[in-house]
């Protein structure tokens, strides 16, 4: 096998690759540190939406519920 011997513009062309990459890793972590950001935020967003919706359902049983007590209760006492 023969040992192939580095120029000085293949050593150029080198580095350039590695600055480039370098930028784009650097681009990289910073898109993902706002992704992990954003996902923070949509999951509190998310938990806010869940407990709202929970509220919603138990005030719509409570409704329901003091609907229902009410019918039995006047219909008791108007006999």
């Amino acid at each position: 096998m023969a040992t192939e011997r580095w120029t000085d513009e293949m050593l150029d062309k080198l580095a350039e690759k590695i600055d480039r990459n370098a930028n784009a890793i650097d681009k990289l972590s910073e898109n993902i540190n706002k992704l992990a950001e954003e996902s923070k935020e949509s999951s509190i967003r998310f938990t806010a939406y869940q407990q709202a919706s929970q509220w919603v359902v138990n005030l719509a049983f409570g409704l329901l519920a003091t609907a229902t007590i009410t019918t039995i209760v006047t219909a008791v006492f108007r006999k």
